[in-house]
């Protein structure tokens, strides 16, 4: 060896894969390992061997669905993506478990790959330096660029020493809750992401303009991200909204905003600058992110979650569509889900409560195929109101629906909250409908007492109930009406006679006072006679009679002929005032037909008549005479 050299000591090695395969390993014995592993922060750039890099995606894309991790199911989904040979086989799979107790604790493998990867990150620091220094950059831009990503790294690595520590309750419960600090009541607090979805073209940019404005004249700090709309449309609301002069709100418009996608552009977003940040739209952010993949959306979503929800982050609200028929918002469900507020804003222009329902239920459909419906509705007006409908509320008690309405007529814009006149319009309509129904219902009273008075001025048989709905549903009641006016308990039912037990329909004897103006109290003005009185049903005197039939009359011995009986009972029957209008009896009077019994003692057949021969062997039975009583 030449004089003068020395020996270097060699590099200590940047991987270590013998915890990376431990980690994987332990995975494949115990599944939980691998949601410990994501909580310690590990992610597929932490692993330095490309095939371990593969085998953790597919791990984790078996987890997201719920789905077993072991050798079969890990090869499985490594073959659908033509990976398993580029691993190295199922073999290589096999060997990640030997040697390896059953439970690993695997957070000191994890700190040992976090470790490695930071010493890469820092060699790939010097390699760039060197670059940009044979690239010609001056050393004072090295400086700058070399010093922010120092601090970068430098915060990673205090951020994965002090996370997984914890915090003891004693420091963690001695915090004061406060109560929540709400910049939009109920919309948009601090530290949290609001979501507010609807169709196209229904109104949330007005409204979140709206609020922006509103916050930035209480010289809140407010930043638009508007990547949906045009710098004309935006600055066109904005002057109607009169922020002319508005210092502390801020806009990036669709030329210069970063999309969601990629996220190297937000890791320096100065989310420490800005006391609310309104994103318009997601959709726009997050272009190329389908709704198919659960993972995507959450990863484009990732930026806006890391701004909202640092201690003592901004309010964050993002706007968003609606798939066509407007049950939910576009993408997967995960986007709702990762929110801490999710709002559903309706189309409510020109709504008119009917007051039988809360109005919310009675909201127009919001679909794509109500489209022409909305566009009618909204034609040449320049005012227009938004319904907010909370779906997700983790904050307190999730608020009452609410309505705004926005107009655009005039300098400044105005929006407001009208929700107690959209109330008030219910209740007053709601009382409308109970008069009318209140007033049709006397009036259909009015025309049933009415046909029962003329059917007994006329003679005609008494009406049935049947009969009497019928009545109403062609006078144009609908059969609930017609079924309500007959119940009213100003009108009797009683039995009548004939086949499925018919029911007649009359005037209540209780009910003096008729609602409908039919009078039915007694007139004793036209009682002439002594114990004379009004009929209760028909308003005329009748004599008073009595309904038993004398002792004498009925009662029959051996041998009575039955047109005895038959002949008494038709003719009080048939004098009771009760029935003297009704062109049928009330009770149906046996023929005089014969019919051939057996006594009981001599075994003979005779002709005698049913009734009398069944009256006769339960006198006989009785030892007493038998009475009859109608």
């Amino acid at each position: 060896m030449a004089e003068g050299c020395e020996m270097k000591a060699p590099r200590p090695p940047l991987a270590s894969e013998e915890a990376e395969r431990a980690i994987l390993g332990a995975i494949l014995l115990d599944n939980a390992a691998h949601a410990e592993a994501v909580e310690l922060g590990l992610s597929p750039a932490d692993f330095s061997l490309d095939s371990h890099r593969r085998i953790w995606k597919r791990m984790g894309a078996l987890m997201k669905a719920r789905r077993a991790v072991d050798i079969v199911t890990l090869s499985e989904e490594l073959g659908r993506y033509k990976e398993i040979e580029s691993i190295g086989g199922v073999c290589y799979l096999a060997s990640l478990t030997e040697g390896l107790p059953r439970r690993l604790v695997i957070e000191n493998y994890v700190h040992i790959v976090k470790e490695k990867t930071q010493a890469r990150k820092l060699l790939s620091l010097t390699n760039e330096i060197t670059t940009r220094i044979d690239a010609g950059n001056t050393p004072a831009e090295i400086n700058a660029w070399a010093l922010s990503t120092l601090e970068a790294i430098g915060k990673d690595s205090a951020h994965e020493s002090s996370t997984w520590a914890g915090e003891g309750m004693e420091s963690f419960l001695a915090d004061a809750e406060g109560e929540i600090e709400w910049l939009i009541e109920n919309v948009l607090c601090r530290a949290c992401l609001t979501q507010l979805f609807a169709p196209r073209g229904i109104g949330k940019s007005i409204l979140a303009l709206h609020w922006g404005v509103t916050l930035a004249r209480r010289g809140l700090r407010v930043l638009i991200l508007d990547r949906d709309n045009t710098r004309r449309t935006v600055r066109q609301r904005l002057r109607g909204f009169g922020a002319e002069n508005l210092s502390t709100l801020r806009i990036v418009s669709r030329e210069k905003c970063p999309p969601l996608t990629q996220p190297e552009a937000w890791v320096s977003f100065p989310y420490d600058q800005f006391d609310v940040v309104i994103v318009d739209s997601l959709d726009a952010m997050a272009e190329g992110v389908g709704e198919q993949d659960s993972a995507k959306p959450a990863k484009a979503l990732a930026p806006l979650l890391d701004i909202a929800h640092r201690e003592n982050g901004p309010a964050v609200l993002v706007l968003g569509n609606t798939v066509k028929s407007a049950q939910h918002s576009r993408g997967s469900g995960v986007v709702e889900d990762r929110a801490d507020i999710v709002f559903e804003a309706r189309d409510a222009t020109g709504f008119k409560p009917s007051g039988t329902k809360p109005w919310i239920e009675e909201l127009p459909a919001q679909g794509a195929a109500e489209w022409a419906a909305r566009s009618a509705r909204r034609k040449g007006r320049s005012d227009f109101r938004v319904a907010l409908v909370a779906t997700k509320f983790r904050d307190g008690e999730e608020p009452a629906p609410r309505i705004l309405e926005a107009r655009l007529g005039d300098i400044p814009y105005i929006v407001e909250d009208v929700t107690t006149s959209v109330d008030a319009a219910g209740e007053a309509e709601r009382d409308r409908v109970a008069k009318e129904r209140r007033a049709k219902h006397e009036k259909g009273a009015e025309l049933l007492s009415a046909e029962i008075q003329r059917r007994a001025e006329q003679g005609e048989p008494a009406l049935l109930k049947r009969a009497a709905e019928n009545f109403l549903r062609d006078a144009k009641y609908s059969n609930r009406e017609a079924r309500d006016i007959v119940k009213d308990h100003r009108f009797t039912k009683t039995p009548g006679v004939g086949q499925g037990h018919p029911v007649e329909v009359g005037f209540s004897q209780n009910s003096y006072e008729s609602s409908w103006g039919v009078p039915n109290k007694p007139n004793t003005q036209n009682s002439n006679k002594e114990g004379d009185s009004e009929d209760p049903l028909f308003g005329t005197p009748y004599e008073q009679r009595v309904s038993q039939i004398p002792p004498s009359e009925p009662r029959m011995d051996k041998g009575d002929s039955q047109s005895n009986i038959s002949d008494t009972l038709s003719k009080h029957i048939g004098n009771s005032p009760s029935v003297r209008n009704i062109a049928t009896p009330l009770i149906p009077i046996p023929n005089h037909s014969s019919v051939k019994a057996k006594t009981g003692t001599t075994g003979k057949t005779e002709t005698v008549d049913s009734l009398a021969a069944a009256k006769t062997r339960a006198a006989e039975k009785l030892r007493e005479p038998a009475e009859v009583r109608i």
